[in-house]
Formats: structure tokens, C-alpha cells, sequence
């Protein structure tokens, strides 16, 4: 989840987790948490 975003913001050390990486880390529950989007409409969050 962060990985990419870091990489495409151009910040070093950041979206992974590596040694001497600061730390990213997501905690979710997938039960909670539900991806709306759709093929028509990728972004939604509604």
C-alpha cells in the first residue's frame, strides 16, 4: 500500500520495509475495510 506511492513521490527510504527503511507499515482489517472501487469508476471511495 505504500510502496508504490513512495516510489512515485521520490522519497528515499520509505514505503517498504527493508533494514535502515523508516518504517511504513498498514494495519487493516479486511473485514472493515472494502475497496468500492469499480472499472468505471477506480477511484471511488463511496
Amino acid at each position: 500500500m505504500t510502496g508504490f506511492p513512495a516510489w512515485r513521490l521520490g522519497l528515499k527510504q520509505r514505503g517498504e520495509i527493508k533494514k535502515n527503511y523508516i518504517a511504513d507499515i498498514t494495519i487493516f482489517n479486511p473485514e472493515k475495510v472494502i475497496d468500492k472501487a469499480t472499472f468505471k469508476e477506480p477511484s471511488s471511495i463511496f
